[in-house]
């Protein structure tokens, strides 16, 4: 797991979500992040429409990305009320389009660790 991504994930999980679950996604292009997002409350009437019931993390760090959507790498990270890891995959919705967008995929488990593969995209 790259510590740094780690910390950066905790510190914006701490300070800007407000949900109970707090989940966090890092977007990284040549090992540097370029943005970043973290779920929420209130949806659009577009990501209504496709199924979403609060504003998943991905997609707040995808509307926020400016640069071209080249060599995109998506770090996904689920933090509980004590700090802990937990288990934070793309949900059915959200994958699609990250195995579209990004050329790999990582997030974390229950356990703690990180897991990560390379789309088909890439």
């Amino acid at each position: 797991m790259n510590i740094y991504f780690y910390e950066k994930a905790k510190e914006y999980a701490e300070k800007n979500c407000v949900a109970r679950k707090k989940h966090v996604s890092l977007i990284v292009q040549n090992d540097k992040i370029v943005s970043i997002g973290c779920n929420g409350f209130g949806v659009p009437s577009m990501y209504a429409f496709m199924g979403y019931r609060s504003l998943h993390s991905e997609i707040t760090a995808l509307i926020r990305l400016n640069i071209p959507k080249v060599n995109l790498h998506l770090y996904n990270y689920r933090f509980n009320n004590q700090g802990q890891l937990k288990l934070a995959k793309p949900c059915k919705i959200c994958m699609p389009w990250c195995e579209a967008v990004f050329d790999s995929i990582s997030y974390t488990t229950n356990e703690g660790r990180m897991v990560t593969w390379k789309t088909s995209h890439e």
